[in-house]
């Protein structure tokens, strides 16, 4: 099984300043600095920067689906303190207005 890598422990692998990362795969560097600092990133660029640290893309990209579910559950772990439920009730039949006469 792969090692998921965070973005950002993908960025400290790749030798390049993050002006020259993002000239190589067509974004700007202010992006760039964002998945510096964790932000998950698209499976395209996660692909690119994965290719460019020289390792596979799919731990780039498990590790964010990871990181995602883990802030869902921490979310939702928060809204239930405050009692609110957000999952769906089951839904009801419709009835038939017409049906009922």
């Amino acid at each position: 099984m792969a090692t998921k890598l965070t973005t950002a422990e993908v960025m400290r692998l790749i030798p390049y300043t993050q002006q020259e990362i993002a000239d190589m795969i067509g974004v700007n560097q202010g992006l760039i600095s964002q998945y510096v600092t964790g932000r998950h990133c698209s499976a395209r660029i996660a692909y690119a920067l994965a290719k460019l640290a020289g390792i596979s893309p799919e731990e780039v990209l498990e590790a964010g689906q990871a990181r995602q579910a883990e802030r869902r559950a921490r979310a939702q772990a928060r809204l239930a303190k405050l009692g609110i439920d957000l999952t769906m009730p089951p839904a009801e039949e419709a009835t038939d207005p017409q049906a009922a006469k």
